[in-house]
């Protein structure tokens, strides 16, 4: 899109991946009250501007698209000959496309809560782009605003995990994960954090299943050792006996 200083859409084009086509005007909109437009158009001449991922939103005044279209926005400011602002150039990318090379799209996880792994990602004030239950992502104030939150949540790490830090700890019989991923290179206070659970019945599977298999090789030889024992005591007491 382009988008004048005054924050008139004067050219949109839309791609559904395959296709390419120009939007009438008529259906061009007016965003100068979108946070994107505004910011977008502050920043110095040649720098990219990385908005917010949230919902798409139409209208005057603007709802949440329906059905739901997670975006994320890029965009640089426009100067004429005399270096005077002149609007914005805006490039929309619905996050389903890199939320697959995370491997978190929505779609593809299960929603059950006897699943063993379960993933996230998580804005950085806590609400949630991708949960296991459905309902509880785009709760931000700027989205859905209902209120659900990875502070509510995960008490226990939520401070640590929304600081940028990355670690692992065990709470409550899961496994859990969590990393910063820094979608803005030049402003490292810009983050979202993925964060992995899984069920310690899982992690430790295996290192269960080798102490089972270890105690049952102990128990056999123990009894391999008590038997050898009374077989070699009796082959000695017996003629001690027979002498006696």
């Amino acid at each position: 899109r382009y988008i004048n200083e005054e924050g008139d859409e004067l050219l949109r084009l839309d791609s559904d991946g395959e296709r390419i086509w120009r939007v009438s005007e008529e259906k061009l909109q007016n965003k100068k009250d979108r946070y994107y437009f505004t910011e977008a158009i502050a920043v110095d001449k040649g720098e990219l501007y990385i908005s917010n991922l949230d919902l798409n939103r139409e209208g005057s005044p603007s709802k949440v698209e329906i059905p739901y279209k997670p975006v994320i926005r890029y965009a640089t400011p426009i100067f004429d000959t005399n270096d005077k602002r002149r609007g914005v150039i805006i490039a929309n990318v619905f996050a389903n496309s890199f939320l697959k090379d995370l491997g978190l799209e929505s779609n593809i996880i299960k929603t059950e809560e006897h699943v063993a792994e379960k993933e996230y990602l998580i804005d950085k004030d806590g609400s949630y782009f991708v949960h296991p239950a459905k309902k509880k992502e785009w709760g931000g104030l700027n989205d859905l605003n209902t209120g659900e939150n990875f502070t509510k949540d995960f008490p226990e790490i939520s401070q640590d995990a929304l600081s940028g830090n990355a670690s692992a700890k065990n709470i409550n019989g899961l496994a859990v994960s969590y990393a910063p991923v820094f979608f803005d290179e030049n402003n490292k206070e810009r983050f979202w954090v993925v964060l992995d659970t899984v069920s310690e019945d899982v992690v430790f599977g295996d290192v269960k299943s080798l102490r089972n298999t270890i105690l049952v090789f102990g128990f056999l030889i123990l009894l391999f050792v008590v038997l050898l024992a009374l077989i070699i005591s009796r082959s000695i007491a017996k003629p001690i006996l027979a002498l006696q």
